[in-house]
């Protein structure tokens, strides 16, 4: 299975890897059966936050899948499987280090989209719009 950052067609530079640029927009137009709701998308360029992190990181279903999109080692998803018992934990965990690694330039919303999209995990996306930030509010 492809990484959200190998899905696309186009101009292959000469190391086989497709401009950032492009990647995304091929990945926006493949995927035309989701759309990234509009506050988010308002968001793309913004650094994902410890609270973004904290509102997916219970509705992610597939946390090992979703954090290889975002690139984070497979020995650092492995060491999280060893050292935490819950599932939430390993994703919040997960995100944290790619927050980190990443920082501001790469953990964007986009770049977060884009991974929760590959991993199939829509409902995280529509958790971290304010659409569904607001049942969180009053809970």
């Amino acid at each position: 299975q492809k990484t959200a950052y190998e899905i696309g067609t186009g101009d292959w530079s000469s190391d086989g890897a497709l401009p950032i640029y492009e990647k995304l927009k091929n990945l926006f137009s493949y995927s035309s059966e989701y759309e990234i709701p509009e506050d988010l998308r308002k968001r793309y360029d913004e650094p994902v936050t410890q609270e973004d992190c904290v509102c997916i990181c219970y509705h992610i279903v597939n946390w090992k899948m979703f954090l290889q999109h975002l690139k984070v080692s497979e020995v650092f998803v492995k060491n999280l499987d060893e050292d935490h018992r819950c599932v939430e934990e390993k994703c919040y965990r997960g995100l944290l280090k790619w927050t980190r690694s990443a920082g501001a330039q790469g953990a964007t919303i986009r770049n977060l989209c884009i991974a929760l999209i590959a991993a199939g995990c829509t409902e995280a996306i529509e958790k971290l719009s304010s659409r569904g930030m607001i049942p969180l509010l009053f809970s």
